[in-house]
Parts: C-alpha cells; structure tokens; sequence
C-alpha cells in the first residue's frame, strides 16, 4: 500500500477543492492510502469524511495576500514552523511516500519532501500575473523545490514556462474531470424555483463563482442590466461566497444590486450545497473572469450539465470552449459585447440547444471524472516506479 499524504489550501466547495474530493473518490484504495491535512473545518471535510477517508486539521499558514506585509511575513513563518514540526512527525508515523500539494499556495509539502526524502507532487491550478514580485518568487519555488509538477491545463503550463528554469522540471498536463452522474442534466430544480420565485416563463443566466477581485461579478452586473432591459422576463443569478474576512465583498455586490433599477431581476446567493441542481435551473452560464483563469470547474459542471457557456477568453477557458460549438467569446471585459452574446443564445434557442448537446457530449469525451482520476493514479505508479 502506498501511502499519500494531501494538503489543501482550503476547506470549501469551489474549484480545486472540488478537484480534490473527485481525485479521492476516484483514487485506487487498492493500491493507495490516502490522507488528508487541511489548514481549517469547512464544508469540503465531511464531502471527504463521506469517502471512508479521515480528515485532520492544522492551521498551517496558506500564502495568501493577508501575508504580504512585514507582519504577516513573521507570522506566516512562525505558523510554518510549528504546523511543519508536526507535518514531519506524521509523515514518518503513516508511513507517507508521496506528498501530494494542491494548490501552489500551500508551500509546507515540498519543504517536508525534501527533508524526508519523499515524493512530492505540486498541483497547479493557479495563474498568477501580478505582483511580478510574487510570480517570480513562486517560480522559483516551483522549478527549484516542486519536484513532480501538475498543471491543470496547457495554458496554465504555458504560463509558468515562460520561466525558462522550469523547462528542466519534470511536469505533465492533466485535465480535471466532473462526476457526470452528479452533474447532469435531469436533477431537481422544482424546489428551487419556489424557493428564489422562479415563474413559468422566467429565463435563468447565470455565474457561480467566489466573490472577488477577478470572477467578473461587477462586469456580470452590467451586462445583465442591458440584457433585462430588453427582456424583463430575465433573471440574473449570481452564486458564490468570499473568503473568511473578506465578507465587506459580498456587501458590496449586494448594495450594488439593490442600487440597480433591475433589482427585482436579479438573485444573489451565498455559497450553496446544491449547486448541481443549480446549474440544471440556468438556461446558460456566464463565465466573465476579468483576469486569466486556469481551467474553470464550474465551467465543466455546466458542460456535464448540459448548458452553453459564453466567456471572455483567456486561460484554460480555450480549451474547453470552441466558439460557434458548444459555447460564445465576448470581447475581454467588455459589459456590452457581453450583453450581445447573451441576448443572441437567449433569442436562437436551436443554436443553444446544439451547443448543450456538443457540451455534453465534450464534456462525457474529455473531461470526465474517470479519465482525470485513472491518469493521476497512473501518475502515482509511474513515479514510485522511478
């Protein structure tokens, strides 16, 4: 049996924590014994706690923007210290041979691996632009203590590349995968229409995604402001939570929407449980990230459920969705190019039913659940082996 070790930045249901519960529900217990350390409770412990699979916390720091100042650097480093210390005594009681990090802001497992003379596997998932000072600094850590490297798409390799020093590190390119047995076409939506005061002829744009500077909420406002002021039979749907402290952003998207003349269109949830029945009560899902995404999960979950999507493009969006196909390019963070694509699917229902189809079909061919788990367990073997 071989032993693996998991540490996440988080404890939610959002992109790569999703990623994570489909990569242990999928992982061969056959062969591998998994763990898992997580820096805080929330939601995604008993998703995992469900599999049959124990789930221990320890606060270790997770390098984020809180830690950017003089400050947070001494505090981050005191938290490393001491969640390390105790990082170390359990890799050598279980027995762990690989370290498998899923997030490049979780920075204590390649440290652990080269002290222990271990595996480490670094998921990538991020694409981090600005600060320069940050992307350089986590591309050094990266091609100089990564080990084993992960990335969750071609644009997302691409974009470290640009990093010559990383052309010499062993990496490879795994698509994530979506559970199309949960996300599916056919789930339960009834409830949620009585709920939010859905009616018979209401149709549901939507976007899920966490509050913050980058998911486009902002820009997802006004676009739907055009597009209900040429059809008030819309709703525009809005899903998502925001990190702990960061609650003044949800807010301020809720004082926006109250301030606009549209607002009775418009519906504003915090993160729910449900969200796969969530995306079967959209008629289509927006995507406006305004910076470069990696490979967007709930893009993947509205494929499985049979949606079309319009985007901006920009990152791993690219090689999900093929324009005309199975979904729409705006133009880059433009509210109204935005508007005019939606209004386009929502008034050529025929060429949106195609585009759900092909969705489907892409998302079964591509980006299942069973390929991404069977080519990471795969992976696992291959790097025991050598």
């Amino acid at each position: 049996m071989i032993n693996i070790l998991y540490l996440h930045g988080s404890a939610d249901q959002y992109g790569a924590d999703v990623v994570l519960y489909e990569l242990l529900k999928g992982l061969n217990k056959n062969i591998f014994k998994p763990y898992v350390i997580l820096p805080i409770n929330g939601p995604l412990v008993g998703k995992i706690e469900e599999l049959g699979i124990s789930v221990e916390i320890n606060p270790y720091p997770v390098a984020r923007r809180q830690y950017f100042t003089l400050l947070g650097i001494i505090s981050y480093f005191t938290k490393y210290y001491f969640a390390t210390k105790h990082l170390r005594n359990f890799c050598i009681d279980k027995d762990i041979r690989i370290i498998h990090s899923n997030t490049i802001a979780v920075l204590e497992g390649f440290r652990l691996s080269k002290k222990l003379g271990l595996v480490h596997v670094w998921h990538i998932h991020e694409m981090l632009d600005r600060p320069k000072i940050i992307y350089n600094l986590f591309s050094y850590f990266i091609t100089k203590l990564g080990g084993n490297i992960v990335f969750v798409s071609n644009s997302v390799k691409e974009h470290w590349l640009k990093q010559k020093k990383l052309k010499s590190c062993q990496s490879k390119v795994i698509y994530n995968g979506i559970d199309q047995i949960r996300f599916n076409p056919n789930n339960e939506t009834d409830y949620l229409k009585k709920e939010l005061g859905i009616k018979k002829n209401d149709i549901i744009v939507g976007m899920i995604g966490r509050v913050n500077a980058i998911k486009g909420q902002e820009v997802f406002i006004r676009a739907m402001e055009i597009v209900i002021e040429k059809n008030p039979n819309i709703k525009a749907a809005l899903i998502g939570g925001v990190f702990k402290g960061q609650e003044w952003r949800f807010e301020r998207l809720e004082r926006k929407i109250h301030e606009s003349k549209y607002a009775k269109n418009f519906i504003l949830e915090n993160f729910r449980i449900d969200i796969q029945n969530i995306h079967c009560l959209f008629n289509l899902l927006v995507f406006p990230s305004i910076q470069n995404d990696s490979f967007s999960t709930v893009i993947l979950e509205a494929m499985a459920s049979g949606k079309a999507v319009i985007s901006f493009k920009n990152g791993g969006v690219v090689e999900m969705i093929e324009e005309g196909i199975n979904g729409l390019y705006a133009e880059f963070g433009d509210p109204i190019s935005l508007a005019e694509k939606i209004i386009f699917l929502i008034e050529n229902k025929p060429i949106r039913d195609i585009m759900e189809k092909n969705n489907i079909r892409k998302q079964i061919t591509y980006f299942s659940s069973k390929s991404f788990c069977g080519n990471f367990n795969e992976f696992y073997l291959n790097l025991v082996k050598e």
